[in-house]
């Protein structure tokens, strides 16, 4: 991107705003917590330094920023009045400890101290080429020994429906100036195709599906994702391959969802169960569909393992909602006059036994700590040292990976 398409796109933001609001994903503590689980020992969440890469008016770093005082966040992006914004929010604030500055990515300065976090929300399938490259570059350069940086990007094979989409937009907007004309004439067509009336055939449902969801979006949204001039999907082994090209390392999904796969048939687990982690990544995407990633990486000099380990729970804590249903909670516990932790019949009742104690305390956090020490006074043959029992561990990371 010239120096000219650079002053145009940042322009554009000005023109449009895009709105940034947090994203729990991309939390310090959700990147530490996977990390963790992989076995990867990273900063305290409350004393770190938290870098984001395109932070726009900081919609993400400035809650951050007021609930971590004692951790320091740095923000960058080319667009002038996102970054005019956001410093004037933190300065209503009082925020000392953060600062949000106007430049292009590569022209970032190194830092005074590695990031124990970088974030780069939104950012990567949208700019050019050689951004992309200086992007990686920056975090292998920036990132502390340890570190985690977060990276989301489109996807594919899922992104080549909404790629159709794009190109029609993208015709049918070509030569027209401003953007909100622009953007006026996109929702015209979007309400078109999109139109119920439209005699339904098996070549364009998934199209017409996609302009439906686009009528929903937001004018920022569909200005700059969906009539953006760079916009590019990636295979997850290109991204991979790129990163790993930088001294970079695939650790793993800011949705622990995403690393499990109890959506897939049995037998999907079964063909992937023997292949390596990206191998294993790639196939488990072709079978979802996947559109979207929001991937984690470390340096290459480190070795996350998935294989569960208990110890790795310890100091951890868990939260989840009420799950309840028009019969009552979904996982109810075990009768009043029963062992929680005894073996039942379908073998469930501990798990039960858990999983309400945990959706029973909400909006409270319960501490893996006092879960491991019910545990094992219910268990004879646990020993009481104080260790989480591997049958605890394996029903929170199971429930974590079922989106429990």
């Amino acid at each position: 991107m010239n120096a000219s398409a650079d002053t145009q796109a940042a322009s554009a933001y000005d023109d449009v705003l895009y709105a940034t609001y947090a994203h729990t994903s991309a939390h310090p503590d959700r990147l530490a917590t996977i990390a963790a689980l992989t076995g990867v020992k990273t900063a305290p969440v409350d004393r770190c330094r938290v870098l984001e890469i395109g932070c726009g008016s900081g919609g993400n770093l400035i809650p951050m920023a007021a609930a971590l005082p004692d951790s320091t966040f740095v923000g960058c992006d080319l667009a002038a009045q996102p970054i005019a914004a956001g410093r004037a929010l933190a300065t209503k604030l009082g925020l000392t400890n953060l600062s949000l500055q106007q430049l292009d990515l590569r022209e970032m300065p190194p830092p005074p101290a590695p990031f124990d976090y970088v974030i780069a929300h939104g950012v990567y399938s949208w700019i050019p080429e050689d951004a992309r490259s200086a992007l990686l570059a920056l975090v292998a350069r920036d990132l502390a020994p340890r570190g985690i940086a977060f990276v989301s990007y489109n996807a594919l094979p899922g992104c080549h429906v909404r790629r159709m989409a794009w190109e029609i937009l993208r015709f049918h907007v070509a030569g027209i100036a401003g953007p909100r004309a622009r953007l006026a004439e996109a929702r015209a067509l979007i309400a078109l195709i999109a139109d119920p009336a439209n005699r339904q055939q098996s070549g364009n449902l998934a199209l017409r599906e996609e302009f439906r969801e686009l009528a929903a979006r937001s004018d920022g949204a569909l200005f700059h994702d969906d009539l953006a001039e760079v916009n590019e999907p990636f295979y997850f082994h290109e991204f991979a391959a790129a990163a790993h090209a930088r001294g970079l390392r695939f650790l793993g999904e800011a949705e622990f969802t995403m690393m499990a796969d109890a959506d897939v048939a049995p037998a999907v687990r079964a063909a992937v169960a023997g292949m390596d982690v990206l191998a294993r990544e790639q196939y488990l995407d072709f079978v979802r569909g996947r559109r979207f990633r929001q991937s984690l990486l470390c340096r290459a000099t480190l070795h996350p393992d998935r294989e569960l380990d208990p110890s790795r729970l310890t100091g951890m804590s868990v939260v989840a909602p009420k799950l309840v249903s028009d019969r009552g909670l979904v996982f109810p516990a075990a009768a009043p006059d029963s062992e929680a932790f005894a073996p039942a019949a379908d073998g469930l009742d501990d798990a039960r036994a858990i999983v309400n104690a945990i959706t029973a305390a909400w909006p409270r956090a319960v501490s893996v700590r006092d879960l491991a020490r019910t545990c094992r006074a219910q268990l004879p043959a646990a020993a009481d040292d104080g260790s989480v029992p591997r049958r605890l561990a394996e029903i929170l990371v199971g429930a974590y990976g079922a989106g429990a």
